[in-house]
């Protein structure tokens, strides 16, 4: 349709130039041009000389260009509608030329005249209609210094002028016809002057001209160096795509400043993302140049290796975003540690490295070590929560453990891991690692490695519903897979984990292994309830409350699904802290047990307050119950006291069908114990599900 609109006026114009050429329209300007041609020819020596008496007559020579003026017209109006108006132009003079130099040439060697005057005005016709047909499409200059573009609005909808992004569209010659506000603002221009101008002209690289953009795929992204009206250079990402508009060619680009993101992206080649300490590659640059300071100088430096010990287990256990604030707080206390002229960078995910260069004698390194490991356990809040890291610290100075960056940095690296193992917070390299050759301390140098490396494994052991002989859930135990020494049971783990303040760590890791697999169990659709057993260091944790919170959150966990079993012997020693954190725990919807029932002097009148739902009679008692009647006794005694507050009551350590039974006659609920199950693997346990048709853990159980 509109490219019918451009060209009728073009059809138009034929009709008029051939009606006037066949009126006689144009004999005044012929006979002008015919004196002065016959003129001319007279002066020149070549060929016959004829004047207008020998011509053709006037009338009939513009009566027989008609038509060929006529299509003339169509076919240049035609040509100046795919040509700017400059281009038009320089062609409309060159046609001009040609015709008044073919007039000449045939009046002067052929000796016939040619009236010029019905081309020339098909010619002029011919431009000035295919001017007006493309200005609907194109715009005029006159339009655009007005503000005012017909074709502006038309190839630049609302939609896209609401855009946050620049959007520009151009012709085929590369010309901006049209742009959104922000195309505006992000060059520097008036939004009037921006149109008209050579989209070639907003790049930095020139080279990249409009033909070549349109020879590329259709949404085809690439970043670019843009131009404002000032000079100033910018980057784009800009995508490019072509139409076609009335049968010509037409591009637009959407254009998007990323100064800010090339910053970002250029200081993340350099910084770690997280911390915004420098990367491993700054650190090395540093080392090099402080060697050359150093030898110079020859004022010696040290370089720090601090592990961040339990940080990735925390991570882990209560999100990667928790991990990422607490490295943060940290990387900014260690930087508060040192001085302004030290380097730090984060070698690993608990990892950071510091370079201390040009060391007086007052900068002593060990000194500086053995503060920043002193400093580092202070507490951290991080998403309301207390939490404290303590460190390891390896240290290596130049040139006595090393003469170049890698030599250095291994040698910080391998007495940081020598530290770990031996429980030190800060070890020189080449100290000798006194506890690493005595492997009676080996199980307390070696938990806090397997917590971190994930050397745990979990094993669940069944409770069994006494009423109706049904799984009522699982306990989780802990077992340690010792390189050494094989895997360790529960009752060897948590005595060490205790010894070396490692118990809330151990937990953590428990927790998460645990909620980790009913998560499994619940895409097998089981949903079974699991008890985890807590220590009294725990219980006495103001913030244990909240990291259970955290962790449940983390892992997607349902409380409901989730008891802790406390030792008796927590709430013997500040029962005030175990009771609040014991309201806190219950409050989220987690179930509590009181394990090992019967074995302290725990006040009954405090039981009654205590949120707990279970009690777990000891082990003691119910393994000697059929062979001892004071055992049998004290087991009885336990379940009616339970029965009077209210709670269930589960017997450990049934070894055999008698035990059993008695524990049924006298009201017990539940039940656990070798006879009744062992503790199973998970993949052990899942088997036996699947294989026990009547399995109650394929239904929702309660606990």
């Amino acid at each position: 349709m509109a490219r019918m609109r451009s060209t009728c006026p073009l059809l138009l114009g034929a009709l008029l130039i051939a009606t006037i050429a066949l009126g006689g329209g144009l004999e005044a300007f012929d006979r002008s041009a015919l004196n002065a041609l016959a003129g001319l020819a007279g002066s020149l020596p070549v060929g016959p000389s004829t004047g207008p008496a020998t011509a053709v007559p006037i009338e009939l020579e513009s009566r027989l260009l008609a038509p060929v003026a006529a299509l003339l017209c169509v076919a240049l109006g035609l040509l100046f509608q795919r040509l700017a108006w400059w281009t038009g132009l320089l062609a409309l003079a060159g046609l001009g030329a040609a015709i008044l130099g073919g007039a000449i040439l045939g009046s002067v060697s052929a000796g016939f005249t040619l009236a010029p005057g019905a081309l020339l005005a098909a010619g002029l016709i011919a431009y000035a209609l295919a001017r007006l047909g493309s200005s609907d499409l194109r715009g005029t200059a006159a339009s655009r210094g007005s503000g005012s573009d017909p074709a502006a609005d038309f190839l630049m909808p609302k939609l896209m002028r609401a855009s946050a992004a620049a959007v520009l569209t151009f012709d085929g010659e590369g010309i901006v016809r049209s742009c959104n506000p922000a195309a505006a603002v992000m060059f520097g221009y008036p939004s009037n002057e921006l149109l008209g101008v050579r989209f070639a002209r907003l790049l930095a690289d020139e080279g990249d001209d409009q033909p070549r953009l349109l020879r590329g795929r259709d949404g085809e992204t690439r970043e670019l160096t843009a131009k404002r009206l000032n000079g100033q250079r910018f980057p784009v990402q800009a995508s490019f795509s072509t139409f076609h508009l009335a049968g010509d060619a037409m591009g637009i680009a959407v254009l998007h400043d990323i100064s800010k993101i090339q910053v970002k992206r250029e200081l993340l080649q350099l910084h770690d993302e997280v911390t915004g300490l420098y990367n491993r590659t700054v650190f090395y640059d540093r080392i090099d140049q402080a060697i050359l300071a150093a030898e110079r100088t020859h004022r010696p430096l040290a370089v720090f290796v601090i592990h961040l010990n339990m940080f990735k287990t925390i991570r882990e256990t209560m999100g990667q975003g928790f991990g990422d604030e607490l490295i943060k707080q940290a990387s900014a206390r260690l930087q508060g540690l040192l001085r302004r002229s030290d380097s730090l960078a984060r070698m690993g995910s608990c990892e950071v490295a510091a370079l201390l260069p040009e060391l007086s004698p007052a900068d002593h390194a060990i000194t500086k070590a053995q503060g920043v490991a002193e400093a580092m356990p202070a507490p951290f809040c991080v998403e309301g929560l207390k939490v404290s890291i303590d460190v390891s610290v390896g240290v290596a100075a130049y040139p006595q453990h090393g003469r170049d960056r890698h030599k250095l940095v291994q040698a910080a690296e391998n007495a940081m891991l020598n530290a770990r193992r031996s429980q030190q917070a800060v070890m020189v390299a080449g100290q000798v690692d006194e506890a690493a050759t005595n492997r009676e301390t080996g199980l307390r140098d070696d938990l806090r490695e397997a917590i971190e490396e994930d050397r745990l494994a979990l094993e669940f052991q069944p409770k069994l519903d006494l009423g109706s002989g049904r799984l009522a859930g699982l306990e989780a135990l802990v077992r340690w897979r010792h390189p050494d020494h094989g895997t360790l049971p529960t009752e060897r783990v948590l005595p060490v984990a205790e010894q070396t303040g490692l118990m809330l760590p151990l937990t953590l890791r428990v927790l998460a292994m645990t909620l980790a697999q009913q998560h499994a169990w619940r895409a097998e659709g089981w949903q079974i309830p699991v008890s985890v057993n807590v220590s009294a260091s725990c219980i006495r944790s103001p913030e244990f409350a909240l990291v259970i919170r955290q962790v449940l959150k983390t892992w997607d966990g349902e409380a409901s699904q989730l008891a802790f079993e406390i030792p008796e012997n927590a709430l013997a020693k500040d029962p005030a802290v175990a009771q609040q954190t014991l309201e806190q725990i219950a409050a989220q919807g987690c179930g509590l047990a009181l394990d090992d029932f019967g074995t302290s002097s725990f006040s009954l009148s405090s039981l009654r307050k205590l949120p707990v739902q279970t009690l777990k009679i000891d082990r003691c008692f119910v393994t000697a119950m059929t062979q001892d009647e004071d055992a049998a006794t004290i087991v009885r005694s336990a379940i009616s006291l339970g029965k009077s507050l209210g709670l269930s009551m589960v017997a450990e350590g049934v070894e055999d069908q008698r035990t059993l039974d008695e524990l049924r006659e006298m009201g017990c609920d539940h039940a656990q114990g070798y006879f009744i199950g062992t503790p199973l693997s998970p993949t052990a346990l899942a088997e036996w599900l699947r294989r026990d048709a009547d399995a109650p853990a394929r239904q929702e159980v309660d606990a």
